[in-house]
């Protein structure tokens, strides 16, 4: 972690991983090597019991029986009938973005895709081996699937964005505020949008009764806050549009003192003020402007990457024969009339 800026922004996402039974996964045909064997100076494998010509060995994924082959167009017909639904457009949009790069002449290294890997880590405060639990858990992926549909798409968008990405002065000075200038320690609880009357039925409660408040802190349905008994990390100012209502109200309150009931759109909470965390007085702009620079930079670049995606995406104009499991009906009816179909 940096000497003074806390990082946090980048966030793990991504899409679903093949899996396949630990037997099929396992089993090996340790002799057919010396079953069949390409004949010197020709494109096709021959059974070396027959004359029979079988497909080129390149195109071949194994032989059953002795020399009945599996063919990659087998295999991959098998896979796209049991995965592909759920994962071409996932495909299909990586491929529109490294065909834009190519264009644009961007690149990105193997080495960079590492770096960037060991980045995140170093920022979420994880090695390697817990990267791989937490994808394992959150999304199902492997860290190499991460490398290739999240990591390096990423990185490709990232430098197709930067020339959009500017740092103006006034920003910087805002953001220096939010990093070093006076915060609110608050603690919160948050209920589902299924539980928003519950808050109104023991706020006058939550309000009088202190240990009554962290009991439901430590209650929370969000396990991170629950962990903490509710304590989330200080509120500074220019937080950003997300948590602007949040900060607004924070700031408002006294020590002690509690929120009114939040609506955040997804559920309710309730914010209680624990204490005023005075503004850095060791820590000046300039002293830290080369560092809060570039990590504002990255800040607003992370931002940008979704607007440059959009705009690739929308310009590409995918058009989907293979039908993805979360097509929606405005791409069928492109579809309709682009290949004239009846729906």
């Amino acid at each position: 972690m940096r000497k003074y800026v806390k990082k946090g922004f980048y966030l793990l996402s991504g899409l679903g991983l093949l899996t396949t039974g630990y037997f099929l996964g396992q089993y090996q045909t340790k002799d057919v090597q010396a079953q069949v064997k390409p004949v010197s100076g020709t494109t096709s494998t021959v059974n070396p019991t027959t004359t029979e010509t079988l497909p080129p060995s390149g195109r071949v994924i194994a032989y059953i029986n002795e020399n009945q082959p599996i063919t990659r167009e087998e295999f991959a017909e098998y896979l796209i009938s049991r995965f592909g639904k759920e994962r071409v457009r996932m495909y299909v949009n990586r491929r529109a973005i490294e065909m834009a790069a190519e264009k644009a002449g961007v690149t990105v290294t193997p080495e960079e895709v590492e770096a960037r890997l060991r980045e995140d880590c170093r920022r979420l405060g994880i090695d390697i081996k817990d990267l791989k639990a937490m994808l394992k858990e959150r999304h199902n992926k492997t860290p190499e699937e991460w490398r290739e549909e999240t990591v390096r798409p990423a990185l490709l968008l990232a430098k197709m964005s930067r020339e959009e990405v500017r740092v103006e002065e006034n920003e910087l000075k805002e953001y220096f505020e939010n990093q070093f200038g006076e915060k609110r320690q608050v603690k919160v609880i948050v209920w589902r949008k299924e539980d928003e009357r519950i808050p109104y039925k023991i706020y006058e409660r939550l309000r009088r009764d202190a240990d009554f408040f962290d009991e439901q802190a430590r209650a929370n349905y969000l396990p991170d806050l629950a962990a903490r008994g509710g304590l989330a990390d200080p509120i500074g100012r220019y937080s950003g549009p997300e948590s602007a209502k949040i900060e607004e109200i924070a700031f408002k309150l006294k020590e002690g003192e509690i929120s009114e009931v939040i609506d955040t759109g997804n559920g309710v909470m309730v914010l209680k003020l624990v204490k005023i965390i005075p503004p850095r007085s060791d820590v000046t702009l300039d002293k830290v402007r080369a560092e809060l620079t570039k990590d504002l930079a990255d800040r607003k670049m992370e931002r940008q990457i979704p607007l440059i995606a959009a705009q690739i995406l929308t310009k590409a104009k995918p058009l989907f024969i293979l039908e993805p499991a979360d097509m929606r009906e405005d791409e069928k009816a492109e579809r309709a009339k682009v290949l004239n179909l009846k729906r």
